[in-house]
């Protein structure tokens, strides 16, 4: 496992600063007085930085169920109960979806239908194995800009 040598700026722990506990900084903060006039500059900056969700993308080899391989881009989201393509990717590799709708809801309840779910073998790059077999929901489109607050 690899153990990060440098101090988090925020709460001086073993990790990056990006990956701080917001309760460290809240502890932090409070053991440093802050004068009155600076709380909503740092406020903001705090909002700013915490409000960021950064989602890795690996490069994987996609495999169809016709034996085409392709490169191809992959949203990484541990968090997510589905997998989900586009509708350009179905195309662009030619899988043959399976047409339905489905109503998918996501973060702040906002729904989108599927246009019906495509499988195909996921595999690490220029790997012949292992092979994950992705059965997923097929959508216009996957990722936009969620407001952070309303």
């Amino acid at each position: 496992m690899y153990r990060s040598k440098s101090k988090c700026q925020h709460c001086s722990r073993s990790h990056h600063s990006f990956l701080r506990f917001d309760d460290a900084i809240t502890q932090k903060n409070d053991q440093n007085a802050i004068p009155e006039n600076k709380t909503a500059s740092l406020s903001n900056t705090s909002t700013l930085l915490s409000g960021v969700t950064l989602l890795p993308i690996a490069i994987v080899d996609i495999e169809t169920p016709h034996r085409n391989k392709c490169t191809c881009r992959a949203v990484v989201d541990s968090g997510s109960d589905a997998s989900f393509v586009t509708d350009e990717f179905v195309n662009r590799v030619a899988l043959t979806p399976v047409r339905h709708a489905t109503a998918v809801t996501g973060i702040g309840h906002l729904t989108s239908t599927t246009k019906g779910t495509a499988r195909f073998v996921l595999l690490p790059r220029n790997r012949t194995s292992p092979k994950l077999i992705i059965d997923s929901y097929v959508l216009s489109k996957i990722i936009r800009n969620i407001p952070e607050t309303k």
